[in-house]
């Protein structure tokens, strides 16, 4: 069966190489996901292998997985990096994408959150050791911080300067849970630095203005999140296929761990 992709995206104002619509999240390769799944059961090497061997079997081999990892998704860094040793011809299959800021403290069994440069470049250091090479570098600004925290760092200007200086060689970027702190800081012209941006997917169906400013400043977006806040009752793919519809969005990243093959062909007219 023939098939063709619905389109790949340059991935932002920069000209960075273009990437398959649906992207990999791997919160699941590295600690329990959802935080409440009772039943989730740690991954084996061989999961991972076949599932991320399925994906770039079903991707056209023109265009490039955004795989989705986290300094503070514990193992999942190690896990892709020990894929990535026994296939490294597929690594220039991928557009890596980490993040850094969140961290979890094994000693003290918590999670810890800091974001000075040296962090980040200590964190960065640690991801590239484990996978070779990162593409995109995000801020992580999750739920552990709050909304004004989230914003006093993205004010920062000294942080923002020294990431910026990390350009070309590695597109920068936040990935934000919060909403408030996304519009306060494209109100105050704060985001302009930015090659990429993530963030839940219900911002954007809820939010249309975010995108269009967003859109219009050329800042590459990534949605995370695509079916957790679906209401019940409602179709989880049909939740992929109208994100994909949204003008100006780049890549939606799914999470599943067991739906991969019909996810993925969402992004492929056959």
């Amino acid at each position: 069966v023939s098939t063709q992709s619905t389109g790949t995206h340059n991935c932002d104002k920069n000209g960075m190489l273009s990437v398959f619509s649906i992207g990999i999240g791997t919160t699941w390769m590295g600690f329990q996901w959802p935080p409440n799944n009772k039943e989730y059961v740690y991954p084996t090497e061989k999961e991972i292998e076949n599932y991320l061997l399925q994906a770039f079997e079903i991707v056209p081999k023109d265009q490039k997985i955004m795989i989705d990892t986290a300094a503070g998704y514990r193992k999942s860094e190690s896990n892709l990096g020990a894929f990535f040793l026994k296939y490294p011809k597929l690594r220039e299959r991928s557009v890596i994408a980490t993040k850094w800021g969140e961290f979890y403290d094994e000693k003290q069994s918590k999670i810890v959150c800091n974001f000075t440069h040296n962090t980040a470049l200590k964190s960065l250091q640690k991801s590239k050791e484990l996978l070779s090479q990162i593409e995109i570098f995000y801020i992580h600004l999750t739920s552990q911080i709050t909304a004004s925290e989230a914003y006093e760092v993205l004010k920062d200007s000294s942080l923002v300067q020294n990431l910026t200086k990390l350009k070309p060689d590695i597109k920068v970027g936040i990935s934000i849970s919060h909403k408030d702190t996304l519009v306060r800081c494209l109100e105050e012209n704060l985001l302009q630095w930015l090659d990429v941006i993530q963030f839940p997917a219900w911002i954007a169906l809820q939010f249309p203005d975010i995108i269009n400013k967003l859109k219009s400043l050329g800042i590459f977006i990534v949605l995370n999140s695509p079916v957790r806040h679906l209401p019940t009752g409602h179709d989880a793919l049909q939740a992929y296929s109208r994100l994909l519809k949204i003008d100006g969005v780049g890549v939606v990243l799914t999470g599943t761990r067991n739906h991969l093959l019909e996810t993925l062909k969402l992004g492929i007219i056959k």
